[in-house]
């Protein structure tokens, strides 16, 4: 009798709260989560070391590995030919990704994002990014700021957990905080699980399957 292949997901702590949702729902039944920091694609050396890190303890372990990071989270400064599959693919395992650019596109269609950004140009961020800001951001300076934020109209936290409305009222002035920061207006818009779910079922069910 054949056995079903032990999986595991190393994911970006950025998906924490959403992932541990999905398990209350009972839709990873069988899958161990470890995840890295959250918000590493600043920072791609810690982002390097830590996801190898995750991988290595639980390759051994896990007969298929489900990566949930995506195509535009690890630029190599020294080496911009090589990104995240080479860098997974180093450590021998056996592996999926949910192959999209982002978190962001992770959780919102094309056609989403176009709808929510109402023909404004959006700096979209999660939840995280606003939680863990001074790790996120700890080397940017003013500079690197100024060229980043200001050539949107706003930035929106996509926000499927109520994050936003929870911090809008026992801390609001973390938000106008980073507001000034950025330069920027900061808002969030609610979103369901929705596209993440099918994109992160649709991933198992392949690696089960390859």
């Amino acid at each position: 009798m054949m056995t079903e292949p032990r999986l595991t997901i190393v994911s970006c702590g950025s998906f924490r709260e959403d992932l541990e949702t999905l398990q209350e729902e009972g839709l990873l039944q069988g899958v161990d989560v470890v995840y890295t920091e959250p918000c590493l694609k600043e920072r791609p050396r810690k982002l390097e070391e830590l996801l190898k890190e995750r991988i290595e303890e639980v390759k051994e372990s896990s007969h298929k590995i489900l990566v949930i990071y995506g195509d535009g989270c690890f630029l190599d400064t020294s080496d911009f030919s090589r990104g995240i599959d080479d860098l997974i693919a180093e450590t021998g395992c056996d592996y999926g990704r949910i192959r999209e650019h982002s978190c962001i596109e992770m959780m919102l269609s094309d056609e989403a994002k176009e709808e929510l950004s109402d023909g404004m140009k959006i700096y979209w961020m999660m939840p995280a990014w606003v939680e863990h800001k001074n790790e996120v951001f700890e080397e940017w300076d003013a500079g690197k700021r100024n060229q980043t934020f200001p050539q949107n109209d706003m930035a929106i936290v996509v926000d499927s957990r109520g994050y936003y409305e929870d911090l809008l009222e026992k801390d609001p002035e973390k938000i106008l905080e980073f507001s000034d920061w950025m330069g920027i207006p900061l808002d969030a818009r609610a979103i369901t699980l929705d596209r993440f779910k099918e994109l992160l079922l649709a991933a198992l069910k392949k690696l089960r399957e390859a």
